[in-house]
C-alpha cells in the first residue's frame, strides 16, 4: 500500500466510525449488530434466506452510551424489548412482558428479576405513581363591607284610608326632629356578626318616605346579610303613617336582595308589606330599593 493510499484510508476511518454509530441507533450496522427489521408489530431480523427469526441482544462494547437497539427476550416467549448502551458495554434486553406470559403487572429483564409495572406500559423507571389532586377554588373578588349604608325605594302602596287604592310611595330625606342632619330616606349600619362566619347583620335600619306625595311614613329595618351567598334576608317593623286626619295605620314586611361585593352594594332589593290589622286583606303595597355603602 502506498503513502497516498494510507492516507486516504486515515482520513475515511474516522468518517466510517461515525456512520457506523449512526446506523446502530437505526439498527443498520452489521459490524456492531444485526440488521434489524419489523413485521406485524414483531420484532425480527432477516437471515441471508429471507426466513425471520428472534432478534438476539448485542453482546460486547459499544459507542455512545445512551445508544439503544431493538432485541427480543427468548426466556419469555421473545417478547418485543430493547437493550442500552451503557458505561460502553451493551445491556441486557429488556421486555415487557405480555399478559397471557406473566399476568398483569410486570416487566422483565431477560436473565434477571422481573419488575413490576403495569401492562402495557413502559418500564417502571420511565413512569411514576405519583399523583396529585389539584383543588380548584372559584375565583372571588371583592368582599362584604361593613359599615354606612344609604339607598333609595320606592314602589306603590294601598291604604285603607283610601279604600286600598294603590298610590305611589317613595322614599324622602328628612330633617332629624331636633333640627340636626338630614335623614336620609333609607339607611342603615352593617355589621359583622361575631363567630357567625360570614354573616353580617343590620342595625339602626330605617325606611322614611311619603304615600302619593303628602303622607309621610317610617319604619324600622332589621336582617341578615350571608356574604358566602351573598343574599339578604330582612324585615320591616313598626312601620307606621298618618292619613292626615290623626288617624294612624300599622304595617309590617319583608325585604331582600343580593349583595355586590365589589361595589359593595345591596342591588335588586325587594320590598312587601302588609296591614295585619286592617279590615281590608289587600291592604299593604310592595316595590324596589337598593342601598350603597357610605362610609364607616
Amino acid at each position: 500500500m502506498n503513502q497516498n493510499q494510507e492516507q486516504l484510508r486515515s482520513m475515511a476511518s474516522p468518517l466510517a466510525r461515525v456512520l457506523c454509530v449512526v446506523s446502530l441507533a437505526l439498527g443498520a450496522c452489521s459490524a456492531d449488530a444485526p440488521a434489524r427489521s419489523g413485521s406485524d408489530g414483531n420484532l425480527t431480523t432477516t437471515g441471508s434466506g429471507g426466513t425471520s427469526a428472534p432478534v438476539q441482544a448485542v453482546q460486547g462494547g459499544c459507542t455512545p452510551d445512551n445508544l439503544t437497539a431493538s432485541c427480543t427476550c427468548p426466556t419469555v416467549n421473545n417478547a418485543p424489548g430493547r437493550q442500552t448502551c451503557a458505561g460502553g458495554q451493551w445491556g441486557q434486553c429488556e421486555c415487557l412482558v405480555p399478559v397471557s406470559t406473566a399476568g398483569s403487572g410486570s416487566a422483565a429483564v431477560d436473565g434477571g428479576t422481573p419488575r413490576a409495572v403495569a401492562t402495557g406500559a413502559d418500564p417502571a423507571a420511565n413512569s411514576s405513581a405519583n399523583r396529585f389532586d389539584w383543588q380548584r377554588t372559584p375565583l372571588a373578588l371583592g368582599s362584604c363591607k361593613a359599615g354606612h349604608y344609604v339607598g333609595y325605594f320606592d314602589g306603590f302602596y294601598g291604604s285603607p284610608a283610601v279604600f286600598t287604592l294603590p298610590v305611589p310611595v317613595v322614599a324622602v330625606d328628612t330633617v332629624a326632629a331636633d333640627g340636626g342632619a338630614t335623614q336620609p330616606g333609607l339607611e342603615f349600619w352593617l355589621t359583622k356578626v361575631p363567630g357567625s362566619g360570614e354573616l353580617f347583620a343590620i342595625n339602626g335600619g330605617k325606611m322614611r318616605g311619603t304615600a302619593d306625595g303628602l303622607y309621610p311614613f317610617d319604619a324600622d329595618l332589621k336582617g341578615t346579610l350571608d356574604c358566602g351567598t351573598k343574599k339578604y334576608n330582612g324585615t320591616i317593623e313598626n312601620g307606621v303613617y298618618d292619613d292626615g286626619s290623626g288617624t294612624k295605620y300599622q304595617f309590617i314586611g319583608v325585604m331582600t336582595s343580593d349583595y355586590d361585593k365589589i361595589q359593595n352594594k345591596f342591588i335588586n332589593g325587594q320590598w312587601k308589606c302588609t296591614e295585619p290589622t286592617s279590615i281590608f286583606p289587600t291592604a299593604g303595597g310592595s316595590g324596589m330599593w337598593n342601598a350603597t355603602w357610605k362610609g364607616p
